[in-house]
């Protein structure tokens, strides 16, 4: 498939009556932000790697458990240093848990205020819970998870 429409116009942009099906145009259109994206992850990266971006220690501590968790108990920590977890200094990284936590751990570590988005008492405090919901509803329970911001 030709990425030129008829008369060489983007056929993104292309008239209806141009010889391009929706599902060319669709696909087309789908690679085309494919690209743009593409484009920005690897601006965001090169600024990165330039030394502009300092990313903050975020420690991740268990306040409270409410039915019965198989991993945590109130006092462990997970460390996050940079992008990666400190493991020596960590607790092993439930993957539900981890994953209500990616977009706050990366907005804390850049240095967004936790006040400004509503996520916690203090500025650098932010809380929230793992995705299960716990009795009655699962066998399993959710954790509290206090992310304090430092360094």
């Amino acid at each position: 498939m030709s990425s030129k429409g008829v008369n060489g116009e983007n056929p993104i942009m292309a008239s209806p009556q141009a010889t391009t099906t929706a599902a060319d145009r669709a696909f087309l259109c789908r690679k085309s932000i494919q690209k743009q994206i593409g484009s920005a992850i690897s601006f965001s990266f090169r600024v990165e790697g330039s030394g502009g971006m300092r990313l903050h220690r975020v420690e991740i501590v268990v306040r409270e458990v409410r039915g019965a968790c198989p991993l945590y108990s109130p006092g462990d920590r997970i460390v996050l240093e940079g992008y990666y977890v400190k493991t020596p200094e960590s607790k092993d990284v439930c993957i539900h848990a981890l994953s209500a936590m990616l977009t706050l751990l990366t907005l804390i570590s850049h240095g967004f205020s936790t006040l400004e988005l509503g996520l916690g008492p203090e500025e650098g405090v932010a809380y929230l819970q793992c995705p299960d919901p716990g009795p009655p509803r699962t066998c399993g329970g959710t954790v509290l998870f206090e992310l304090r911001r430092s360094g």
